[in-house]
């Protein structure tokens, strides 16, 4: 659509789901969807800070993408999960923002 909003709204509640579905292309969602029927009831836990690292697994980043506002996130490494407990560290996030983003829960 022509008068979708810019890319920082995309990802903003309680309004990421309606402009996403508008607005898939700036929202770098297309062909992102939940590949699970209980991703509406797993929601809360997405969004919680306290829940994200350990919720975050790669389970449910295939399961719940779109629900969970990861479809543009990834990980640069193959270690993020069994290194999660250092993801709130302040000595290591500038380093785990780089290469672990969706499994520490930091886009």
């Amino acid at each position: 659509s022509k008068s979708c909003a810019p890319l920082p709204l995309c990802f903003v509640q309680p309004y990421s789901r309606a402009i996403q579905s508008r607005c898939r292309r700036t929202c770098n969602v297309c062909g992102c969807r939940d590949n699970a029927n209980d991703c509406a009831a797993l929601l809360s836990y997405c969004l919680d800070p306290r829940y994200q690292p350990v919720f975050r697994t790669r389970t449910i980043q295939s399961r719940c993408r779109r629900t969970c506002n990861v479809c543009g996130c990834r990980d640069n490494a193959n270690d993020c999960a069994a290194m999660v407990s250092y993801c709130l560290d302040p000595r290591y996030q500038p380093v785990f923002r780089s290469r672990c983003a969706l499994t520490c829960g930091f886009c």
